[in-house]
C-alpha cells in the first residue's frame, strides 16, 4: 500500500469500490505505526491498511488525530491531514 503516493493513481484504483467515507483516527503508536478510529475504538488500522504520503509520516505524531479517507468497505484508509489544523482554522 505505502508505495502508492500519486493521488489521481489512488483514486483510479479504488473508483471500483464506491464512495469513500472521511473518519477521523488517533496515533496510538507510532513504532509499529497504529492508528484507532475515534468512533470505533475496538478498530485498529497498522500501516497494512493505510497509504501515508512520504512527508506526511515523518510528521506525525502519538496522541495526535488525522483525517483519513476511507475505501473499499473501510479496507483501506489514506492519510489526509491533522484535525487540529482544521479545527483551529474553522
Amino acid at each position: 500500500m505505502n508505495d502508492k503516493t500519486s493521488l489521481k493513481q489512488i483514486f483510479q484504483e479504488m473508483s471500483g469500490y464506491g464512495m469513500p467515507d472521511i473518519v477521523k483516527a488517533v496515533v496510538i503508536s507510532m513504532s509499529p505505526l497504529k492508528m484507532e478510529l475515534v468512533e470505533d475504538k475496538k478498530i485498529i488500522l497498522t500501516e497494512k491498511s493505510l497509504i501515508i504520503p512520504p512527508a506526511r509520516k515523518w510528521r506525525m505524531k502519538e496522541g495526535i488525530e488525522y483525517y483519513l479517507l476511507c475505501f473499499n468497505k473501510q479496507h483501506v484508509y489514506y492519510v489526509l491531514d491533522r484535525v487540529k489544523e482544521y479545527e483551529d482554522n474553522g
